[in-house]
C-alpha cells in the first residue's frame, strides 16, 4: 500500500518523555533541597541547644556572684544598705555582661517583680510580664539546674532567649537571676537558608537541562518507533522502519521491521489470492448473467419462471458488486489528490443509491456548510467512501429512517460525518468493523469498511465510528481542508 497515513490521536496522558523529566527534576529537587533544609534544621536545632548551655552556665554563675547574705538587702528595696548593695552588685552583674556578650541580667523575686537589672529602662519593683510568662520554667528552676526558655519576640520583635538560675537564702528560693541574650544566630541561620535556595535553585536549573537532554536522548529512538508503529497500525506495510541504535530501542525497532515485513509480504500473497478468486469467478459469472438475460427475453417462459429469473440476475448483480469489492481491495490505486467541493460527491453519491434508498423508504438530509469548502483528496476515492458509507446507512436503518450528511470545515480540517437511525454497533465491535472480511450482515463481504478505512488513509485522513445522536451509527471522516471557495470542477 502506497500513500501517507495520517497519525491516528496522540497518547493519552503524560508521555514517557515527561514522565521521565517530571521524575528526574524531582528526583533532583528532593535530593538537593530536602536535605539542605534537613541541615538548615539540624543547625538551628544545635545552635539553639549551644545558646541555651551557654545562657544556662552564665546564669549559674551569675546566682554564684550573689553573696546569699546580700539577697535580703537586694531584695527589700527599703532595707537599710538596700541601695549600696544593689549598686556594687549591679556593677558585678555588668562586667559578667559584658564578659559573657549577653544582653541583659536581671535579678526578679519570686513574683516576678523586677530587682535588679542591668537595662538602666527597667523600673525597678515593677512587674515583669516575661517573668510571668515563664512561671513554669521559674518553678523547674527553684526546684533544680538552671533552665532556658524556648526562643521568642520581644515587643520590638527580636528573637530573644532567657535563662533561670535560683537565688537561695537559708535554703529557700527567694529569687532568680534572668540572663537574656538575642539569637543572633537565626540570621547567619537564615543566611544559610537563602544559600541552600539558590543553591537548590542552581542545581535545579542544572538539572534540568541535563534531564530534557537525557530525556530526549532516552525518549528520542522512541518517538521515532511510535511514529512508526502508526502508520503500521494505519495499514501502511511499505513504509520502513530505521534500525535504530544497538540497544534494546534498537532491539524492538529491528523485530518490529521483522514484523513489518512479513506482514507485507502476507498482505501482497492475501492480496494476490483475493484477487485471482475475484477473476476466476467473475468470468463465469459474467457468462451466467448472459444466459440469464437471454432466458428473462425468452417468450416461451411463464411469468412465474420470469419472476424466478429476475431474482437470479438479482443475485448475480449482488455477486457482482462483491467481485468488485475484492478486486478493489485486492488492487488499491494510489491517490490523485486535488481540491474539490464535497458536494457535488454528495449529490451524485445520493443520486447513484436512489433506487436502494425508495425501496428501503429511507430519507437523506444534508447539511452542507456554507460557503462551500474545498478537501484536497482524490475524488474519485472518496466517492467510493461516501458510497460505501452511504450504503451502509441505508441498509442499517429502517423503513422511514433518515441519514442525515453533515459536513463542515475545523481548522485545516474537515470533518464528514454520515449518521443513521438504525440498531447500531456495540462498543465492543466499533473497532472490528474496519477489519477486512468482518461483517455484520448476513450477507456481507466484510470489505467495504475495510476500503474506506485504506482508501480514507490513503488521503491523508482518518475515519472513526461512534454512536449516532439517535441510537445508530455515525461514522466520520476527517480530511485535509483547502479552505473556503467554490466547487473546483
Amino acid at each position: 500500500m502506497n500513500g501517507r497515513v495520517a497519525s491516528p490521536p496522540g497518547v493519552r496522558g503524560l508521555t514517557i518523555r515527561r514522565r521521565l523529566l517530571l521524575s528526574l527534576l524531582a528526583l533532583t529537587f528532593a535530593l538537593i533541597l530536602v536535605p539542605a533544609l534537613l541541615l538548615e534544621s539540624a543547625a538551628r536545632q544545635s545552635l539553639e541547644a549551644e545558646m541555651a548551655s551557654r545562657l544556662e552556665s552564665v546564669a549559674g554563675a551569675a546566682s554564684l556572684l550573689i553573696d546569699p547574705s546580700l539577697i535580703p538587702g537586694i531584695l527589700t528595696l527599703d532595707a537599710e544598705g538596700g541601695g549600696r548593695t544593689r549598686a556594687r552588685l549591679g556593677e558585678r552583674l555588668s562586667g559578667l555582661r559584658a564578659a559573657t556578650d549577653v544582653r541583659r541580667i536581671f535579678i526578679v523575686d519570686g513574683l516576678g517583680r523586677n530587682q535588679l537589672d542591668t537595662d538602666s529602662r527597667a523600673v525597678p519593683g515593677a512587674l515583669m510580664v516575661q517573668a510571668r510568662a515563664h512561671r513554669a520554667l521559674l518553678d523547674r528552676a527553684a526546684a533544680g539546674a538552671p533552665v532556658s526558655s524556648p526562643l521568642f519576640k520581644d515587643p520590638s520583635g527580636q528573637m530573644r532567649k532567657t535563662a533561670y538560675a535560683a537565688l537561695r537564702f537559708r535554703g529557700e528560693t527567694v529569687g532568680f537571676v534572668g540572663i537574656e541574650a538575642d539569637a543572633r544566630f537565626l540570621s547567619e541561620v537564615g543566611r544559610i537558608r537563602r544559600r541552600i535556595i539558590w543553591i537548590a535553585l542552581v542545581g535545579f536549573v542544572a538539572a534540568s537541562a541535563l534531564s530534557v537532554g537525557l530525556s530526549r536522548g532516552l525518549t528520542r529512538p522512541l518517538g521515532e518507533l511510535v511514529r512508526a508503529a502508526r502508520f503500521l497500525g494505519g495499514g501502511d506495510l511499505d513504509r520502513p522502519i530505521p534500525p535504530g541504535r544497538a540497544d534494546e530501542v534498537g532491539f524492538l525497532a529491528r523485530t518490529l521491521e521483522d514484523s513489518r515485513v512479513r506482514l507485507a509480504e502476507r498482505d501482497r500473497t492475501l492480496r494476490g489470492l483475493v484477487a485471482g478468486i475475484a477473476h476466476e469467478i467473475r468470468n463465469p459469472l459474467g457468462g451466467i448473467q448472459i444466459y440469464a438475460e437471454l432466458l428473462e427475453n425468452d417468450a416461451t417462459l411463464s411469468d412465474g419462471q420470469k419472476a424466478r429469473v429476475k431474482k437470479i440476475l438479482r443475485e448475480i448483480h449482488r455477486l457482482g458488486e462483491i467481485v468488485e469489492e475484492f478486486l478493489a481491495y485486492a488492487r488499491p490505486q494510489a491517490p490523485e489528490r486535488a481540491p474539490f467541493d464535497l458536494r457535488e460527491i454528495m449529490l451524485e453519491t445520493v443520486d447513484l443509491l436512489q433506487g436502494l434508498l425508495s425501496t428501503r423508504q429511507v430519507g437523506v438530509v444534508m447539511v452542507p456548510p456554507e460557503p462551500p469548502v474545498l478537501v484536497r483528496a482524490d475524488p474519485r476515492q472518496i466517492r467510493q467512501v461516501v458510497l460505501n458509507l452511504l450504503r451502509n446507512a441505508a441498509e442499517a436503518s429502517p423503513p422511514d429512517g433518515t441519514i442525515r450528511l453533515v459536513w463542515e470545515a475545523q481548522g485545516p480540517t474537515v470533518l464528514l460525518s454520515i449518521e443513521d437511525d438504525g440498531p447500531g454497533v456495540p462498543p465492543d465491535r466499533r473497532d472490528r468493523v474496519f477489519e477486512p472480511f468482518f461483517t455484520t450482515k448476513p450477507d456481507g463481504a466484510g470489505l467495504g469498511l475495510a476500503i474506506v478505512r485504506h482508501l480514507v488513509e490513503q488521503n491523508g485522513g482518518r475515519v472513526h465510528l461512534d454512536a449516532g445522536a439517535r441510537g445508530g451509527c455515525r461514522f466520520t471522516v476527517r480530511l485535509e481542508g483547502v479552505g473556503e471557495g467554490p466547487a473546483v470542477g
